[in-house]
């Protein structure tokens, strides 16, 4: 969360954290913070790096996509939400209490919010274009798409 930090997952495994200035790995969040599923490339620490939020492939769900909520300090997924398009980006507002997420399908391009702590979908607002990155201000209250 502060920049120092980088991790790297892949579903199943224990989630390596690597320091940026030195590009060693002192740590890994535990094996069984995100399900046992192919991990998509979008990944997120909340503000306070107690949550680890990631796209993960949902086979069975309408689109084929969902999100996962992990708790880094227990090591343990605490929820899992569809996404009904192929996510493109995402992000965690800086108060950590609403997640961004752009899909992108066939027919349509769209920045939807979740509310991160119970994943209801709060707003969705229609792109005319393929979502590549999202970022909400500093006050969580704007998001920019580009």
């Amino acid at each position: 969360p502060d920049g120092s930090e980088v991790c790297v997952p892949a579903a199943g495994a224990a989630v390596p954290v690597f320091e940026v200035a030195t590009g060693e790995s002192k740590r890994a969040l535990a094996k069984g913070l995100l399900p046992e599923r192919p991990v998509g490339t979008n990944v997120a620490f909340a503000g306070d790096g107690r949550r680890l939020v990631a796209v993960v492939t949902a086979p069975g769900e309408k689109g084929g996509y969902a999100v996962s909520v992990g708790d880094t300090a227990t090591g343990k997924p605490v929820r899992t939400f569809p996404v009904p398009d192929m996510p493109r980006a995402l992000t965690v507002s800086p108060n950590g209490k609403l997640l961004a997420v752009c899909t992108d399908s066939l027919k349509s391009s769209e920045a939807r919010v979740f509310d991160l702590a119970t994943g209801k979908e709060l707003q969705s607002v229609p792109l005319t274009m393929t979502p590549a990155q999202v970022t909400f201000s500093p006050d969580s209250r704007l998001l920019a798409v580009t």
